[in-house]
């Protein structure tokens, strides 16, 4: 399994955007973010503990160990959430598909 180190910022976009879209479409978004807020300072800890389980679970777990390992992100996520937006994806507007 090859796993990247660094994240590309269309793919950390697409993942906030999806993990975003998943916790409002399952009415979760006061939950989620009283989580985030209150495990944002151990969301680099958070992150190593999800490195140690990608070999079990695969490239998602990798992609959200790279995304919990910057706070920024965490901080981008919650906006994400807090934001109203369409909850259809607009692939139009991505910039990750051409």
């Amino acid at each position: 399994m090859v796993i990247k180190s660094e994240p590309v910022a269309c793919e950390t976009d697409a993942l906030i955007r999806r993990a975003a879209r998943w916790i409002v479409d399952h009415n979760l978004v006061a939950p989620a973010v009283v989580l985030l807020e209150l495990l944002k300072p151990l969301s680099f800890l958070g992150s190593q503990c999800l490195w140690l389980v990608a070999p079990l679970w695969g490239q998602s777990s990798a992609a959200y160990a790279r995304l919990l390992e910057d706070r920024a992100n965490v901080e981008r996520l919650l906006r994400a959430i807090e934001s109203p937006g369409p909850s259809a994806p607009d692939r139009e507007e991505d910039p990750c598909h051409l």
